[in-house]
């Protein structure tokens, strides 16, 4: 072996390998949207936790725990020990803690208690993906605020996104910036690839791709909220109309005996969803804006409401449904009785009036013996016409109006105490913010307090919060010049807020 000798050492240069821009408020935003994140790395361990707390997915008063063994025995028995601590420490029952028997609940998350951390090694990694240890593993990092994945391989990244979305049944998202991320992202539900120096396979196999990390934030709690109460409210409305028109034409059944004979033309059958009323949900599914832009980047935690399902949940869909059915009566009893025969199918929707209008007049020998000739201008002369649209549109909606008026003065939710913000003014709305965060840090501190009271007297606690893993995502930050990916899943929205154990690692 030949080796250089006598060199005289001039200088050194260094690359330095730092994170994007606004990394870590888009993770501190995410966290406060119920959103629980994993880091998946290659890194070493000191270099993966470095980061970790770079990017605040860490906090100083977190406690850490690290999991490095050389066998499976020594995996199983320390993921125990720290299982027992975190329960005890979190004041919580044994039959709040154990998972359900497919995986789909995590235990209940005290607001009492520390705020834990994992960090696991690849070595470690590859124990605790054997089918006998997995269960144990999902539930250590169900108690954790965040894990920590260093040393892993890119097959390890994806068995990791598969077992989490497999077990715990949830949305998962993955996010990363180079090679080694490919199969992380396509194994994920959505996946996510960030266009840098690492090059293009990422983006090439992703559903979406940004150009910096720090728009994720973006994606998910403006355009992921927006998408959601677009079509939660666009597949209501479509059974709503639908229920309300052919309600019309049953309660019809009982004045023909049953016979099957339509009281409008076939064509107005086949237009009423081609034509009249295809308009109105996609406006609103592709324009429908409830709350702006700045006051959900302001306000993460608005982005709970989708985890739960709020606006297309069970009891608004029977709601819906209802509404639809009284409004046929309305429509259809109110016109019957005073004498005008249903020809106010939609209300006032120009696009029908005109239809019928020209239909009317043109056809002279058409669906006989049901002429249509000249009756919709016969019937627009008569003055009773006109009351009977008013009257009926009025008496329809009335329950509507009144339901919104109760529902915005007794019991509003985030999402509409969130679209006042939207009518102030920029200094009044940064205000309101700011209340309404000290509020929400006073319900917390009011909440540990009688779950505390509750956990000594023997009592279940009586929280809100639910333990039903809404929506697991999977996402990664990337370095300029670094291979790191970060996996988020949101298996919980509330995550234990205190402690004070360990803290960054000092060079």
């Amino acid at each position: 072996m030949r080796l250089e000798n006598k060199l005289t050492l001039l200088g050194a240069t260094g690359i330095e390998d730092r994170l994007q821009e606004g990394v870590p408020e888009s993770i501190e935003a995410l966290q406060k949207a119920g959103i629980k994140i994993w880091m998946l790395t290659g890194d070493k361990q000191e270099t993966a936790v470095n980061i970790a707390y770079a990017c605040k997915l860490l906090e100083p008063d977190d406690k850490l725990f690290i999991l490095n063994t050389q066998s499976k025995d020594a995996c199983e028995m320390l993921m125990s020990t720290i299982l027992k601590e975190l329960q005890k420490n979190n004041h919580t029952s044994p039959e709040q803690v154990s998972l359900s028997e497919d995986l789909c609940q995590p235990p209940v998350h005290q607001h009492l208690g520390l705020r834990a951390g994992l960090v696991i090694t690849g070595k470690t990694l590859e124990f605790a993906l054997q089918e006998s240890l997995q269960r144990q593993f999902l539930e250590l990092t169900a108690w954790c605020q965040a894990v920590v994945c260093c040393q892993a391989t890119p097959l390890q990244k994806s068995e990791v996104v598969k077992l989490v979305r497999s077990h715990l049944r949830v949305m998962t998202l993955a996010i990363g910036d180079g090679a080694n991320d490919v199969s992380m992202i396509q194994v994920a539900d959505i996946g996510i690839g960030i266009s840098g120096q690492e090059g293009m396979q990422a983006v090439m196999a992703s559903d979406f791709a940004i150009s910096q990390f720090r728009h994720l934030s973006k994606l998910l709690l403006v355009h992921g909220h927006w998408c959601y109460t677009r079509l939660s409210n666009m597949i209501l409305y479509f059974f709503y109309k639908n229920v309300a028109y052919v309600n019309l034409l049953f309660w019809y059944q009982f004045f023909c005996g049953f016979s099957g004979t339509s009281m409008t033309d076939y064509w107005v059958l086949i237009f009423f969803n081609l034509l009249f009323t295809s308009a109105p949900p996609v406006i609103y599914g592709v324009l429908e804006k409830d709350v702006s832009a700045e006051t959900l980047m302001q306000l993460p935690e608005l982005y709970t409401s989708g985890q739960k399902s709020e606006a297309y949940l069970p009891l608004t869909f029977w709601i819906t449904l209802f509404d639809a059915f009284y409004q046929s009566l309305v429509c259809f009893f109110v016109p019957y009785y005073t004498w005008i025969h249903m020809l106010v199918v939609i209300g006032s929707i120009v696009s029908y009036f005109l239809f019928v209008l020209a239909f009317g007049a043109m056809c002279v020998t058409c669906n006989p013996p049901s002429n249509p000739y000249w009756i919709m201008q016969e019937h627009m002369l008569d003055p009773r016409f006109y009351l009977v649209c008013v009257l009926t549109t009025c008496i329809a909606l009335l329950p509507r109006f009144i339901y919104r008026v109760l529902q915005g003065s007794l019991f509003p939710s985030p999402i509409l105490r969130a679209k006042h913000l939207d009518r102030l003014t920029p200094e009044e709305r940064t205000e309101a913010v700011k209340n309404w965060r000290e509020t929400g840090k006073m319900d917390q501190i009011v909440s540990k307090y009688a779950d505390y009271s509750a956990a000594k007297s023997g009592r279940r606690p009586m929280s809100g919060h639910s333990t039903v893993s809404a929506m697991m995502s999977v996402t990664s930050y990337a370095a300029e010049q670094g291979n790191v990916t970060v996996c988020e899943t949101a298996f919980n929205s509330d995550m234990p807020q205190t402690s004070g154990m360990a803290g960054p690692p000092k060079d």
